[in-house]
């Protein structure tokens, strides 16, 4: 066996599993079908995942939590977000996606005894809305008993890649990302956004969307459960206008009268093949002039629930906290404020 390793070192697993026992019997030094099984057996078992018990699955899964800094949600939740899965936080241009993105980054590079994971974050920027002060503001207004040198510290455990094009999100996930994974002790990926280059470069081209889509979902499964970290995804949401009044065809006046009376309905874009790569899905929406909702829309463990909340200098905070909630507009970020 030590000399077919040899002569396959420059296969990789996936490549040896693709042939059958005919096509390796035609390789030097095998020569026989029970060599060529064998083989086969020895590699499958190599990279089939370990089994473990379920006493060992219980205690890595409430271990392993990120909280939000929403209790409410954590609590349903249980604990947080859930390491070694793909968590999507969708929702319309302002509603908080990015404001959540930077308070869960704070959150995994904050001290342990300000509750925090003492870890790296990587976040991944498509759309140039990260705001490095913001993301301090937040440290320094969540952790106001944290010095200078501490803030500073957490700030330098978050680490900002931009990304231009789907490409070059697919090699920096191919490639790069295992490296600072371990090289700075990253303990969450956000990728905001993961719909806006596929949907800006493959709008009309829906199967190379769909191929590029599915090549990006395996990569993030794949760096969530072998690093055991939480991995963070924005999506957005598109408009599906139904026609009340089509009937087909048609004078150009009628289409337009048509049109007068279509129904307009947010959906989550990227579809259902999309949705089904999630393993948790937190929507976020507008409520009112000042407060928003989120929405546990898909969870393993959690059931369909929704908590109100507002945007202040803290990030994101549940009204609970806000009894009175009209004194607290005059310094709550507007919801049309572009920067979210």
């Amino acid at each position: 066996m030590k000399r077919l390793q040899s002569q396959l070192k420059h296969l990789q697993p996936k490549d040896v599993l693709r042939l059958t026992p005919l096509d390796l019997i035609n390789m030097p030094g095998i020569g026989t079908i029970s060599t060529a099984n064998e083989l086969l057996y020895a590699v499958s078992k190599f990279v089939a995942p370990s089994s473990t018990t379920l006493y060992d699955l219980l205690n890595s899964t409430t271990s392993s939590k990120l909280r939000t800094g929403l209790e409410e949600l954590d609590r349903v939740l249980l604990g947080g977000l859930p390491s070694g899965t793909i968590t999507e936080l969708a929702g319309p241009s302002g509603s908080g996606k990015t404001q959540m993105c930077c308070q869960l980054s704070v959150l995994a590079a904050a001290p342990q005894h300000a509750g925090g994971l003492a870890a790296g974050a990587l976040y991944i920027d498509t759309e140039g809305a990260a705001s490095a002060c913001r993301i301090r503001e937040i440290a320094s207004s969540r952790f106001p008993n944290l010095t200078d040198e501490e803030i500073s510290e957490c700030t330098s455990r978050i680490f900002l890649h931009t990304v231009s094009t789907a490409d070059s999100l697919h090699h920096l996930l191919s490639h790069t990302v295992q490296e600072l994974i371990i090289e700075h002790g990253i303990k969450l990926l956000i990728v905001d956004s993961i719909a806006s280059l596929v949907r800006r470069e493959f709008d009309s081209r829906l199967s190379s969307r769909s191929e590029v889509l599915l090549e990006q979902a395996s990569l993030l499964k794949e760096i969530a459960e072998g690093f055991g970290i939480p991995v963070v995804l924005v999506n957005q949401v598109q408009t599906i206008v139904q026609d009340m009044n089509a009937e087909g065809g048609g004078s150009e006046t009628e289409k337009l009268e048509a049109s007068r009376s279509s129904v307009g309905q947010l959906t989550v874009a990227m579809g259902n093949t999309w949705y089904h790569t999630v393993n948790t899905r937190l929507t976020l929406q507008y409520k009112d002039n000042v407060t928003r909702k989120i929405t546990v829309s898909k969870s393993p463990v959690a059931a369909i629930s929704s908590f109100d909340y507002i945007i202040d200098k803290t990030g994101l905070v549940l009204t609970s906290f806000y009894p009175e909630l009209e004194e607290t507009q005059q310094t709550a970020i507007r919801p049309r404020d572009t920067s979210l």
